[in-house]
């Protein structure tokens, strides 16, 4: 129930205009901020404003709220994007001060300094371009950042190594789920892992998949846009999210995103000389794959209700889920749980047409090809996946690793992400 906390007349300065001035009537509630503008009214929710502040304007006494909403792009569109918006308003000191006061006790925003990981070679190289957008964001929200580049995965493990996290809230990743991944693995080989990992990280899309981003703001029904990333990392709060540990010939490694073999990961670790196309090589190289099918000959081991299943088959695709989302546009693993502890694995096995393949594939933006008979779908906490030759790829994220058996453990509610609920997030379209 909304309680009032506020109401007064107000002088509003429309585009921070003084000659533009009129008196308005104005309220504030537990939820809510609203101004009556003659017969108009506009209102903003208190989860979409980022910080009201005294303006440094000497000549009036104004207060300055700045808000971020979903906005329609066109009157012709249903999409929506966050957009950085300010309103001015001004008033006698006392009620100023009342204002500020009110506001600075519902929103309760602490200050944040956050280092950001920007990698400057990821997607289609446009990293730094992508959080000059949203840095207007951060620094309305008061989070200080400091920014370091990276050019690799080897440079951002050891940055990531490197650093005196004890001095930041938080890490934020400007690249894509391979920077993620990396960053992941450099929290988990430092000295002091066990709290390392527990450090908040904040995810801004700037890669050519970005599915982890993309399941983090689906879960919470914002639009997939570097805005809405930036907005969850203002305004959210960590969440939990379960890690992958990967075991190779002895030695470990770690993941956040997935496990692919067979023609996903042909297809993934293939189009990446076609980063320039954006999600679309993964469309043109899935397709040149299923012209030219092939089976993988190899064995899972894995857990399902308590049972121990062993299938030993020729095998068109395997796909282990930590997350809903592979990439943007790939809705691969409908049912699966941020932090439920469990792994979704889907597989195909040799028998299914070319054509049932296309028809599953055209509907992997909408997660339709889970009912398709020719697909398998499993929960598990473990497997252990053996090729049984040499004739593909194997990955870990969507980065290539070593071709050969494969154990694969999920660590419960191991990492955090700064993250949006439903309940913080005013529900847009998925676009």
């Amino acid at each position: 129930m909304r309680q009032l906390i506020l109401e007064a007349d107000l002088i509003y300065c429309p585009s921070g205009i003084r000659s533009r001035s009129q008196t308005v009537a104005a309220s504030l509630t537990s939820e809510t901020f609203t101004w009556q503008e003659g017969n108009h009214s506009q209102t903003l929710n208190l989860s979409d404003i980022l910080n009201v502040s005294p303006s440094p304007a000497k000549e009036a006494v104004e207060f300055i709220v700045t808000a971020c909403p979903l906005r329609r792009r066109h009157q012709w569109t249903q999409v929506r994007r966050r957009v950085i918006e300010t309103y001015t308003f001004s008033c006698s000191e006392d009620l100023r001060s009342q204002w500020l006061s009110a506001f600075s006790q519902l929103l309760r925003t602490p200050a944040k300094h956050l280092v950001v990981i920007l990698n400057t070679t990821s997607g289609q190289r446009r990293g730094l371009q992508l959080f000059e957008r949203v840095r207007p964001l951060l620094e309305a929200s008061q989070i200080q950042v400091t920014v370091a580049e990276s050019k690799n995965g080897s440079q951002t493990r050891q940055l990531i190594q490197s650093l005196n996290l004890a001095e930041f809230d938080g890490l934020v990743v400007v690249g894509g789920d391979g920077t993620v991944h990396d960053v992941i693995n450099g929290l988990m080989q430092r000295s002091d892992a066990a709290t390392a990992i527990q450090t908040p990280i904040g995810v801004i899309p700037a890669g050519t998949g970005n599915g982890l981003c993309q399941s983090l703001l689906a879960q919470a029904g914002e639009p997939y846009d570097v805005m809405s990333a930036g907005f969850a990392i203002a305004k959210g709060h960590p969440q939990p999210l379960d890690i992958l540990q990967v075991q190779q010939d002895g030695q470990l490694s770690y993941g956040i995103l997935s496990l692919a073999w067979g023609l996903i990961s042909d297809s993934d670790l293939a189009s990446d000389r076609l980063r320039w196309l954006g999600p679309l090589r993964d469309d043109i190289c899935a397709l040149l794959l299923i012209a030219r099918l092939r089976a993988y000959p190899g064995r899972l081991v894995f857990e399902h209700e308590g049972r121990k299943q062993t299938i030993e088959d020729e095998f068109i695709a395997v796909w282990g889920m930590n997350v809903p989302w592979a990439a943007s546009n790939m809705f691969v693993a409908p049912n699966a749980e941020r932090a439920g502890g469990k792994l979704d694995l889907l597989m195909v096995r040799r028998g299914a047409s070319r054509w049932r393949l296309l028809q599953a594939f055209s509907q992997l933006d909408t997660g339709g090809h889970v009912q398709f008979a020719e697909v398998d779908c499993f929960k598990t906490s473990r497997l252990t996946l053996t090729p049984e030759k040499r004739c593909g790829t194997l990955a870990i994220d969507g980065e290539p690793v070593s071709y050969g058996k494969t154990e694969m453990t999920v660590l419960p509610i191991l990492s955090y992400f700064f993250a949006l609920t439903r309940s913080d997030s005013v529900f847009g379209p998925r676009n």
